[in-house]
């Protein structure tokens, strides 16, 4: 009897100092408060190459730069991680601006001309007065808005963060050229990763959506509906806290 008493005391003193083991645990305190706690928010500055095509169309144009930033913030769906390595969550991008710039008219791309009705015409072939227009005005193309979707964060050894989302992109899309602005509400996508140590953080994604703009046309200037399909990657260093 006396064996089994001595024995179950060393069983209860051995689980109470695993207990308070676990309490100062440096896993269950600093890391917990240091990756899953701390740094859920971003603000990125990024840079991007984008192409840009009329529907319907042979024309596709091809961005000489782009840029953007944008800021937001990851909200975790549980509080204790999967396997002790993984959290799913919910990213939401207050504030996301995007531009990017073209070469060009953005009727005449030096080999062919846009019309209406997706036709197109060799540019030598354009009468004398059409040759002498000058078409080297650039093409800038922009949005603003926010992204939301969802996200999946691996931990897999001290503060090192993986992340990879997929989020939809609602926003204001603009362009301007020749002299016009246009612009009107779109929906874009895009997915992507990023790699994070403590406060720095480096990713890339892919994004893509299309935006209805009337644009004028010939010589009454009437306008036209087009779509324009945009896409490309970006990369961005991004600065958590």
């Amino acid at each position: 009897m006396k064996r089994f008493v001595i024995i179950g005391m060393l069983l209860l003193v051995a689980a109470v100092n695993v207990t308070v083991a676990q309490k100062k645990s440096p896993y269950r305190s600093e890391r917990q408060e240091k990756v899953w706690t701390e740094r859920k928010a971003w603000f990125n500055f990024v840079y991007g190459k984008q192409s840009l095509k009329i529907d319907k169309s042979d024309i596709c144009l091809h961005s000489d730069w782009g840029a953007g930033i944008s800021t937001g913030r990851t909200f975790y769906l549980h509080k204790r991680p999967i396997l002790g390595l993984m959290k799913f969550g919910l990213d939401w991008t207050y504030f996301d601006l995007n531009a990017a710039c073209y070469s060009g008219s953005f009727m005449n791309t030096g080999d062919s001309y846009y019309y209406p009705d997706g036709m197109k015409q060799s540019y030598n072939e354009m009468d004398d007065e059409d040759e002498d227009e000058d078409d080297s005005s650039d093409i800038y193309k922009g949005e603003a808005g926010m992204q939301f979707g969802p996200s999946l964060t691996v931990n897999p050894v001290h503060e090192l963060k993986i992340a990879f989302y997929f989020r939809a992109v609602p926003c204001f899309s603009m362009l301007y050229s020749d002299e016009e602005f246009k612009g009107n509400y779109a929906t874009y996508f895009t997915y992507g990763a990023s790699i994070a140590w403590r406060v720095i953080s480096f990713g890339v994604e892919q994004r893509w959506g299309d935006s209805n703009l009337s644009y004028p046309w010939g010589e009454e200037e009437e306008n036209i509906d087009m779509k324009l399909k945009a896409k490309g990657p970006r990369f961005f260093l991004s600065f958590r806290f």
